[in-house]
């Protein structure tokens, strides 16, 4: 299955390893710096007149879950694509559609010429493909009609003209809409559908569930109601008191990553929308909203029940495809993706984290938690890690950067353990020194922990590093220790070093935009380093995946998932970037340090030590 990589024109600074044109690995000589212009897909180009800027951004300080290329468990991902294939639910092609004025208004499915729709097998080939299918959630705005005034309609044209120009792949493939008017037989002016058309609709209806919580699809919600127009009797309930709309949100959430989930009704996106010069990200970065939180089916009949259905015999269609869906689902996931873009900003009150919480433990097989941007107590912060413990295979909690919590919550790691725990990373948080010391008592639970990251927790100060360097000799596998940006001085960091020679595995230590620390703990550093371990730089297969531009008109804002410093990039593997500061060193410094007579003397005994001189870096 094809990834579609987003494809944008600019000169990028590329090293000599790659092989130009096309961005493919070889073998040029040295490793020199040279530019290069990277084509747009030319197929597109008439759509990509609406799309001009080639600036794409995350929000700072976020890093984006790893993007799955199989968008639904196996049996499930075979039975929608079959009903795709035979036509029984039919995909708008979006190049039909962008070909429409935009006076234009939707027809009934039965009432659409042949060539609005793409054929079944290329529909089967864009629902497999990384946003290769755009799926509509939106309520509709009368009994007979979804859209009599195109007010959807005009967001959607716009929207998508900004998604093709952004997910174009160089193989041509077709991109595709789920409409549900459009896409599902509709009744006749006389309420009836014939035979044919009733089983084409059942067997649509079944999968329905499917398009929606795909990981590879892209659900754009149009929550904005219209505020006037011709039509004088539409229903302008909001969006989160319809049924229908609940449930798409919430199963939406469940699979795919956020950046996949754009409600244009938020007030800025529909600026950007308007935007010519705005693209696709910029959309999405817009879009401050509370993503919705997943519940069990229990929470979910609970919910449909008190919420309008037009047709009232579609509650318990959609309390059961939900219960379908979270029953074959939450067993094989394995990334948990509950993170918000903002934040405190868009945090989940108490009710919705403990809907969370109640749901939590039906995700057995879960091996990653990425729980970024979210407001948690210490409370639900003690609940969640007693859940997380009974996951055999969990060895990664992404709480970066997480606010609300102090850190206390890190108790309940006394009563369960996490043998398969990896990585903690906790950057950027509210973690306090009273948490730090409650976490660093429970090492003994984590003793196969390779990462802690703690980098640019502000509210960190000596007692909490005196509690950490006196634990730290229990985490025995321990490979990197990342503390740049936190209230580490000069007498932590004397403690820390005396602790650092017993971690024989130790890998990477970051202390970059210490602040407090000065030349007396450079001076400590240097003479600790001839008994600490002979450390490693990342791989070189992690240092070909980005790749960085040469001033802010290339690329797209980028955040280290190390440093979590931000900056322009054209990054290969987007989901993982990493800055070059961080692929290319094992200890990074305050760089105010560096011409200092004790960082220089630091610097020497590096060297002397049989150490790479490069892989001290200055930052």
């Amino acid at each position: 299955m094809e990834d579609c990589s987003p494809r944008v024109s600019t000169s990028l600074v590329l090293p000599a390893f790659l092989v130009l044109p096309g961005l493919l690995p070889g073998l040029l000589p040295s490793g020199q710096w040279i530019t290069h212009s990277v084509p747009l897909c030319g197929r597109r180009r008439s759509f990509l007149s609406t799309v001009s800027s080639p600036r794409h951004s995350v929000p700072t300080g976020f890093r984006l879950p790893p993007t799955e290329s199989v968008g639904l468990p196996g049996l499930l991902q075979h039975n929608a694509s079959q009903v795709l294939s035979q036509g029984l639910l039919r995909i708008l092609d979006v190049d039909w559609l962008l070909a429409q004025a935009e006076t234009f208004i939707m027809q009934r499915h039965q009432d659409l010429p042949p060539e609005a729709f793409l054929d079944p097998d290329v529909a089967e080939e864009a629902f497999n493909l990384n946003n290769g299918l755009v799926v509509l959630s939106y309520p509709w705005l009368s009994p007979q009609h979804p859209d009599p005034d195109g007010h959807h309609w005009r967001m959607v044209r716009q929207y998508l003209a900004k998604h093709v120009a952004q997910w174009y792949c160089e193989t041509g493939s077709k991109f595709g809409v789920f409409w549900d008017y459009a896409s599902l037989p509709q009744r006749a002016p006389d309420g009836t559908r014939t035979k044919e058309e009733q089983r084409a609709l059942s067997a649509g209806l079944k999968i329905v569930n499917l398009l929606y919580g795909s990981a590879t699809t892209c659900v754009v919600k149009l929550t904005s109601l219209p505020e006037g127009g011709t039509h004088q009797q539409l229903n302008v309930r909001p969006y989160s008191q319809r049924g229908w709309c609940v449930f798409e949100a919430v199963i939406s959430g469940i699979l795919k990553s956020k950046t996949k989930i754009v409600d244009l009704g938020h007030p800025e996106a529909r600026v950007k929308l308007a935007e010519a010069s705005s693209d696709w990200w910029e959309i999405v970065q817009a879009v401050d909203f509370k993503s919705t939180p997943i519940c069990t089916p229990a929470t979910m009949r609970r919910k449909l029940a008190n919420l309008p259905f037009t047709c009232g015999s579609d509650r318990e269609i959609v309390a059961q495809q939900y219960a379908d869906f979270f029953n074959d689902v939450a067993p094989s996931l394995k990334h948990l993706k509950l993170w918000q873009w903002r934040g405190a900003v868009a945090a989940w009150d108490d009710e919705e984290v403990s809907q969370v919480i109640e749901a939590l433990p039906h995700f057995v097989n879960t091996e990653v938690a990425f729980l970024s941007g979210n407001f948690f107590s210490d409370e639900s912060l003690a609940s969640i890690l007693a859940c997380l413990s009974k996951f055999p295979s969990f060895h990664q909690l992404d709480m970066c950067p997480c606010f609300g919590f102090s850190g206390s919550g890190f108790r309940a790691l006394s009563a369960n353990t996490f043998p398969a725990l990896r990585i903690l990373r906790l950057a950027e948080s509210n973690i306090d020194d009273d948490g730090l010391s409650t976490l660093a008592r429970q090492f003994r639970s984590l003793q196969g922990l390779k990462v802690l990251h703690l980098a640019r927790c502000l509210r960190l100060r000596f007692s909490g590093f005196k509690a950490l360097a006196a634990e730290l000799p229990h985490l025995s596998y321990l490979e990197e220790l990342w503390l740049g940006g936190t209230g580490l001085g000069d007498e932590a960091f004397r403690l820390l070093t005396k602790a650092l020679p017993v971690l024989r595995n130790l890998r990477r230590l970051d202390f970059r935009d210490c602040r407090h620390i000065t030349t007396v703990g450079v001076r400590t550093f240097a003479r600790c380093m001839p008994h600490l371990p002979a450390m490693k730089p990342f791989r070189e297969s992690m240092r070909r995946k980005s790749i960085f531009a040469s001033n802010t008109t290339g690329g797209r804002q980028e955040t280290c998932q190390h440093c979590l410093a931000s900056m322009w990039a054209f990054a290969v593997k987007r989901t993982h970037f990493s800055c070059q500061a961080c692929i290319r060193g094992v200890v990074w410094m305050p760089k105010r340090l560096q011409h200092t007579v004790e960082g220089e003397l630091l610097a020497k005994c590096w060297c002397e030590s049989g150490r790479a001189c490069e892989l001290l870096r200055w930052c």
